[in-house]
């Protein structure tokens, strides 16, 4: 909007300016050559002084001209890092901001790293999580076929101590078979 048109206009100025370079010498000239074939002037140093005078001050202005335009893009491009900056994660900010704090200088260059910071601290969060994770549950199977066999042992057991076992001299049938008989 408002810088866009302050662009146009200053073209427009520093392309008049350009103009007015190019053409107040061939007026000033013209004027002089008059003046003294009318014999108004004895030499033309006071037109060439007027001339040196025109383009000191038109090279002034393009050059302050030039700066203004300077320091327009520099302020617009500080508004659109820092709008940029703040559009980025709260975290993320806030993690630049305490770089910025801790290194001196603007939060809105530590984005980057700080971006950085917090993508390696969430991989390496995630690799120590992962490793943990595959130790336990390498341990858990572990316990668990421990325990299984644990299991296996004891029905073996259970099934070794019946009580004909014990009592070898008494015949006692399995209480399936006795319901069989009745």
């Amino acid at each position: 909007g408002a810088s866009i048109g302050f662009h146009k206009q200053s073209h427009f100025l520093q392309r008049n300016a350009k103009l007015r370079l190019l053409i107040t010498p061939l007026r000033l000239a013209l004027k002089c050559k008059e003046r003294l074939k009318q014999g108004k002037e004895p030499h033309c140093k006071g037109s060439a002084a007027t001339l040196h005078s025109l383009l000191e001050s038109e090279r002034t202005l393009i050059s302050a001209q030039k700066d203004v335009t300077v320091e327009s893009q520099k302020l617009n491009h500080g508004r659109q890092d820092k709008l940029k900056a703040d559009s980025y994660n709260p975290i993320v900010v806030t993690v630049a901001k305490i770089l910025a704090a801790l290194l001196g200088g603007e939060y809105g260059g530590y984005v980057k790293q700080a971006t950085m910071l917090l993508t390696m601290l969430v991989a390496i969060t995630f690799e120590v999580l992962h490793h943990f994770l595959s130790t336990v549950h390498g341990e858990t199977k572990q316990r668990i076929n421990a325990m299984a066999l644990q299991l296996a042992k004891m029905n073996d057991r259970q099934q070794e101590y019946t009580p004909q076992h014990y009592f070898p001299s008494l015949s006692i049938a399995h209480p399936k078979t006795l319901l069989k008989n009745i």
